[in-house]
């Protein structure tokens, strides 16, 4: 049987589907046209990417098609019974093959489980490798749907060596550390995100780690540990902290557990330490239901003074089963007018951030065809195309508000670190 997988969302989506590629006994294609069954890996957390989703079922169902729902969207079970396709919750999927022969037989089935660890994919694409150390949160935000869609659970330490062990044997150099929360990591087992990095840097080997999302409190909590490990050249310099509003009063309606503050103090620590080469990004929403015009003005207060490098904005959209979705909302107009304003202040920032590395020369990883990253995880374009998981030194000779543009100066080096495992 041929078993077509098609992705939507977050880098733990991504993770989830090397997963299901793996563990299935059946023949992954790269073509809808050649499959049996088609697996959709949905995203609950914004309404434009559900509706996307939500079409594109509707257009499998007119075409016929067996189709498999996994992802967030599976906790939505007004849409799983609308459409009368089998589902696999995210802590189901190691059994995908049970979910797509029930689609071959016609049924209708939601596959759930409390348990999700040990699936470790047969292969990894290089040169990156993205490992899920948890998923889920202990938060309770008033706006998020994946709360609902995943079951908060971490991967032990040694789980996680293994996968890193597989990554590096099959060429694998970036390391891709993704969940929906890092920063609470191991709170179910016993460990936390610094003991977690401290073991897997305890060697000799050459890779390079990207931590994903975190709340901001847990690297406040953990800073100064935190710091130490950020100068081990293989962590990038690279912090995603949530903020989602530069209003305290917002950030507390949202019911987040972190403040604004916490974003501030671990911003300042770290830059007071690695200056520019160190990047923050953040999430912010606008539109929220209780955001006022001073709400907002804050917000772009918080852009304007504390200068993110990178911002993902988003419209507020109300998601099913959510506190916030019972709120009165805001009109569409006044939310589309702040987004655009925020977005043009973003890409401002960004920019002039950007612009600060005209003129240096960095060692460059390179982690796609004719891109690659610094040691504080900016996005490099090339002016050649370098074999994948190579570095080089680059000279920085523009830049926009997403990229630094540059010229290469080496030659391509591979790493030469030992094969030896991690233990």
């Amino acid at each position: 049987m041929k078993i077509y997988f098609e992705t939507y969302g977050c880098t733990l989506n991504q993770a989830d589907t090397e997963i299901m590629k793996s563990v299935t006994k059946h023949e992954v294609v790269d073509s809808e046209n050649d499959a049996d069954v088609i697996v959709i890996n949905s995203c609950g957390v914004k309404g434009p990417t559900e509706s996307k989703i939500v079409n594109r079922l509707e257009e499998l169902k007119r075409a016929g098609k067996n189709v498999v729902i996994a992802g967030c969207l599976t906790a939505n079970r007004k849409i799983i019974d609308r459409f009368g396709y089998s589902a696999i919750t995210t802590s189901a999927i190691n059994r995908i093959d049970e979910a797509i022969e029930g689609a071959i037989r016609g049924e209708k089935r939601y596959i759930n489980s409390l348990d999700r660890r040990g699936n470790i994919p047969k292969r990894f694409d290089p040169p990156i490798a993205k490992i899920p150390i948890q998923q889920g949160c202990l938060s309770a935000c008033h706006f998020c749907f994946t709360k609902l869609a995943r079951k908060y659970q971490s991967l032990g330490i040694g789980e996680i060596i293994r996968w890193i062990n597989a990554a590096l044997y099959d060429g694998c150099i970036e390391l891709e550390f993704t969940g929906t929360d890092l920063g609470s990591y191991g709170k179910d087992i016993g460990v936390n995100l610094v003991e977690l990095l401290r073991a897997i840097l305890n060697t000799d080997r050459d890779f390079r780690i990207r931590l994903g999302m975190s709340s901001p409190h847990y690297f406040r909590n953990m800073l100064s540990d935190l710091i130490q490990l950020y100068k081990d050249g293989r962590l990038y310099r690279f912090a995603h902290l949530s903020v989602q509003s530069g209003s305290e009063r917002v950030v507390r309606e949202m019911n987040r557990s972190h403040t604004v503050e916490d974003w501030i103090v671990v911003k300042d620590a770290f830059r007071s330490v690695f200056g520019d080469e160190f990047t923050m990004a953040t999430d912010i929403i606008v539109g929220y239901p209780t955001e006022t015009e001073e709400d907002f003005e804050l917000t772009l207060k918080f852009i304007e003074q504390h200068r993110p490098d990178i911002v993902n904005l988003s419209k507020f959209t109300p998601r099913p089963g959510t506190v916030a979705a019972r709120m009165r909302q805001l009109p569409s107009e006044i939310i589309k007018n702040r987004s655009v304003i925020a977005n043009g202040l973003i890409k401002e920032i960004a920019s002039k951030n950007n612009q600060k590395h005209i003129g240096k020369e960095y060692r460059v990883l390179v982690t796609e065809k004719m891109k690659g990253r610094t040691d504080f995880y900016r996005q490099v374009v090339l002016d050649q195309d370098i074999e994948l998981g190579s570095y080089v030194d680059v000279y920085i000779e523009s830049a926009n508000h997403t990229s630094l543009f540059g010229r290469v100066l080496s030659k391509p080096i591979r790493s030469s670190s030992p094969r030896s495992n991690l233990s």
